[in-house]
């Protein structure tokens, strides 16, 4: 049984991916009301993708919490304002930053934080 918070901040993920899958660029303004969406929804994931890997950068923050909420390569490329190939380059590059094996994939590897 989910507990009146759980409820209301599963309502929270649905609009929060309903508004974002509605966007066609996010502005910077967009990314912080974003953030602090993401951050209600997933309150450790930064925290935790920050110490483990210090040197990530903001963009690539963007990136891992797009995976994280299982938005397609064409959907991240639509919101960043780029090509489906600059995201399978920054896909590649964060899973070589990570020195993750070939046998596990990004998205499962951000679920587990």
């Amino acid at each position: 049984v989910l507990t009146d918070e759980e409820i209301l901040v599963d309502e929270r993920k649905v609009e929060l991916l309903a508004e974002l899958r509605g966007k066609k660029i996010l502005t910077e303004d967009d990314w912080v009301i974003f953030r602090q969406l993401f951050e209600m929804i997933h309150p450790d994931f930064l925290v935790h993708l920050r110490f483990r890997h210090k040197q990530v950068t903001p963009s690539e923050e963007k990136l891992a919490c797009l995976i994280r909420l299982h938005f397609s390569t064409k959907e991240i490329a639509g919101l960043l304002a780029v090509s489906t190939h600059a995201v399978n380059v920054g896909r590649y590059r964060l899973k070589k930053r990570f020195g993750l094996e070939s046998n596990l994939t990004l998205e499962e590897y951000l679920m587990g934080f």
